[in-house]
């Protein structure tokens, strides 16, 4: 399962989603359903954009874990809100 590592970026380096969605020009419901593991499609250029702004690599963002793995990697973001 692909889960998104947005949120934990975020944390990290202090910044809201309201912020990045400025800096980069992405919608920021586009951002927060990205940071709540709640997308199903991301788009090439929004995943560009970001990357570019974060100044990291679209595997940084991405992560393929096991099924088990990513559901716990999600709850815990979700509870940790």
């Amino acid at each position: 399962m692909i889960v998104c590592t947005l949120a934990d970026i975020l944390q990290k380096r202090g910044m809201s989603r309201r912020e990045l969605s400025r800096q980069s020009g992405v919608h920021v419901n586009t951002v927060c359903k990205m940071a709540n593991n709640e997308s199903t499609l991301v788009h090439m250029g929004v995943l560009e954009v970001l990357c570019e702004v974060l100044e990291v690599q679209p595997g940084d963002l991405l992560r393929d874990l096991p099924w088990r793995e990513a559901q716990r990697y999600c709850a815990a973001r979700k509870g940790g809100q």
